[in-house]
């Protein structure tokens, strides 16, 4: 199968709501102020510049306490998931996410989002590490911090100069409905995505330092 065209993502998903969401969470949505965090890139489609998340595991856990950064990307015009993948950590391990070569290199639909969102949530490293199938699975965890650097050219901000600025990602709260939402479409990647839609994880330290840790849809 080929891209999935935006048209035909609604009636494909019907497909993915079979997915079993009977795993109970460790922790009940939003009851972690830090599990669940959000912001924004843009300027993607541009030969120059790039946008990059830096990740890294404070702790919250103890010395064994790894977790997993689970990684949903949307196209920040129509809302779409067009990408899921995960990114585990140790505790004190940081990572790095380039939204050009990482975030949108293999989207499920065709079209190369000029801007995207990107909601992480916040896991234990539970079997299987990165399972995004399952409603909480392996339950909800605190202790992940990220920060986002992105390009802003003076194209999209007349008579300021090109530069480079650094956020934290944004505590957020979402609706039950709109978390399984997002599951429920990773579960549709994985199953029936032929290949498309899994985003390529992250790599070990800060803005490209090292190999690629594993990664899972």
């Amino acid at each position: 199968m080929n891209h999935v065209s935006k048209l035909l993502l609604g009636t494909l998903m019907l497909a993915a709501a079979s997915v079993s969401f009977g795993q109970t969470p460790t922790n009940t949505l939003n009851a972690l102020p830090d599990a669940i965090q959000q912001e924004s890139m843009g300027n993607l489609t541009s030969p120059t510049g790039d946008s990059y998340i830096h990740l890294f595991n404070a702790g919250a856990n103890g010395g064994a306490g790894n977790i997993v950064a689970q990684v949903y990307v949307f196209d920040a015009v129509d809302e779409q998931l067009i990408a899921c993948c995960s990114c585990p950590l140790t505790p004190d391990q940081g990572a790095s996410i380039s939204a050009k070569h990482q975030l949108t290199v293999n989207p499920l639909t065709p079209a190369m989002p000029s801007s995207v969102t990107v909601k992480l949530v916040s896991t234990f490293a539970g079997t299987p590490a990165t399972d995004q199938t399952v409603t909480g699975a392996p339950g909800f965890s605190a202790g992940l911090r990220a920060d986002r650097t992105t390009t802003h050219l003076t194209a999209n901000y007349p008579g300021i100069p090109a530069n480079i600025t650094e956020v934290d990602f944004k505590n957020v709260t979402i609706s039950a409905t709109e978390y399984e939402r997002m599951v429920t479409t990773c579960a549709f990647i994985n199953t029936d995505g032929s290949g498309f839609g899994i985003c390529g994880g992250c790599t070990k330290g800060v803005s490209a330092g090292g190999g690629h840790l594993p990664s899972g849809g």
